[in-house]
């Protein structure tokens, strides 16, 4: 909220400056295309926003560039910068929180020692977490969907590895079985991220049962089962040297 309130004043600022005492655009601004006389921060503000746009920005992480700019106007409200400061150090506890919790998860499964082809993404995967859930209430969807990206970036590289197209096909079925007496058809390696995989899943039935809302387990299983349906797809087509058309690849996605 403390976000979108600063957006608002900072965009008003800007267009008033720029508009005559009627409320038409100034013409005077054709004849001064650098701007080179703009005051801080609105100096600043345009040549962050020819940087990167505003609206393509991510909220939370623009917020703290908001506040530094925001502290430099001449007639700023007081008790709102105060409110967002208060605002952004809160939630950023709590992302740290978060974080260290997915971090741990990922520690725990010591992928680094025993599957060396998969990447580090844990911290990467919890970002995208905030871009798409940022607000505090949204606390258990931004770890269980980190955890989810993260199990996702692990399968994708297991696929990218050097393996054959009949051990995917093993792997790929197993999945679609989604038992856990399907994991001695595997190979050594694929059985460690095929136990990873159906173990998270169980805890978030565990985790959601005590809300009730377990059966939304059942649908997030079917997408990651299409999900790895596809990536198969993708396997064999490396492997036998295929280039797909673009509609081909896309329908996939």
């Amino acid at each position: 909220m403390a976000t979108i309130f600063l957006q608002v004043i900072y965009l008003s600022k800007i267009f008033n400056r720029f508009q005559d005492a009627k409320g038409n655009l100034n013409k005077s601004i054709g004849n001064n295309i650098r701007a080179p006389h703009l005051k801080s921060p609105l100096s600043k503000q345009v040549t962050h926003a020819l940087e990167q746009s505003l609206h393509k920005g991510i909220p939370r992480v623009k917020t703290r560039y908001f506040i530094s700019i925001y502290e430099e106007e001449e007639f700023k409200n007081d008790v709102l910068l105060r409110f967002a400061k208060l605002d952004f150090n809160l939630l950023q506890m709590l992302h740290k929180q978060e974080l260290s919790e997915v971090s741990r998860w990922w520690k725990d499964l010591d992928f680094v020692t025993t599957l060396p082809y998969a990447r580090d993404r844990a911290v990467e995967c919890y970002f995208w977490t905030v871009e798409v859930y940022a607000e505090p209430q949204y606390s258990q969807a931004r770890v269980m969907l980190a955890r989810t990206i993260a199990i996702i970036s692990l399968l994708d590289d297991t696929f990218d590895a050097y393996v054959t197209v009949k051990e995917l096909e093993v792997y790929t079925d197993a999945i679609q079985r989604w038992d856990i007496s399907q994991i001695d058809r595997l190979s050594e390696y694929m059985k460690i991220n095929y136990k990873a995989l159906l173990d998270l899943y169980n805890d978030y039935e565990t985790e959601l049962s005590k809300d009730g809302r377990s059966d939304v387990v059942q649908y997030a299983k079917e997408r990651m089962k299409e999900t790895v349906r596809n990536y198969f797809v993708e396997a064999k087509w490396l492997i036998d040297g295929y280039m797909p058309p673009f509609s081909e690849y896309l329908s996939l996605h």
